[in-house]
């Protein structure tokens, strides 16, 4: 019996996924432009489905970029930050939660940057 592969979830082809993308990103665009910030961030994205990544050119403008290097206008879309920090033995530590969407692929995924400091 031959082996059979299985598809992989494609969230470009599901016209519901993409209308429900397409209205979080409008919402976002709506608040930014009453002035209404969401989840100001420094940090840097990177996909893990697909490889697109952010970076910030010389500028200071933040760009997204596909895996092969090709710049594209779709936006990492921002949906949750969550942060922490607590002192252990004169350190510092900070954590920082992300949850978004890949504007490229549609995959929701999480991000956390850690740091610590001295006192």
């Amino acid at each position: 019996m031959p082996k059979t592969k299985k598809k992989r979830w494609d969230p470009e082809k599901e016209s519901d996924y993409q209308k429900l993308k397409e209205g979080i990103v409008d919402l976002i665009r709506t608040a930014r432009a009453k002035g209404i910030p969401l989840f100001e961030r420094d940090d840097l994205f990177e996909c893990q489905s697909c490889g697109a990544y952010e970076d910030v050119l010389f500028d200071g403008a933040r760009k997204i970029f596909l895996k092969s290097g090709r710049e594209t206008s779709h936006e990492f879309i921002l949906i949750d930050k969550k942060e922490t920090s607590r002192s252990i033995s004169r350190k510092i530590y900070f954590k920082i939660c992300y949850q978004f969407i890949c504007g490229v692929c549609g995959v929701h995924q999480g991000a956390t940057f850690k740091a610590s400091f001295d006192q």
